[in-house]
C-alpha cells in the first residue's frame, strides 16, 4: 500500500496535476484487484479513499485559483 501511495505522489509531483487523477484511478483499480486476496482490505480501502480525497482537494483548489487569477 505505502509502494502504491508514495508512487502516486512521485506522479504528483514529477508529472504535473493532469496526472493525478488517472494515476488515482489506476491506483485504485490494481488495490480493488489485490483486495480479495490480502487480509488488509480494509486498510488498502480506507488508504485509497484517503489518497483520492486529497488529490481531489489539491485539484480544486488549483482550480480555485486559476479561476481566481
Amino acid at each position: 500500500f505505502i509502494l502504491y501511495f508514495g508512487l502516486a505522489i512521485l506522479i504528483h509531483y514529477f508529472k504535473g496535476r493532469d496526472v493525478v487523477i488517472t494515476s488515482y484511478i489506476l491506483t485504485m483499480m490494481i488495490l480493488n484487484s489485490l483486495m480479495f486476496q490480502w487480509p488488509f482490505w480494509p486498510i488498502i480501502v480506507v488508504g485509497t479513499v484517503l489518497a483520492i480525497q486529497l488529490g481531489l482537494n489539491e485539484r480544486l483548489v488549483a482550480m480555485g485559483t486559476e479561476v481566481r487569477a
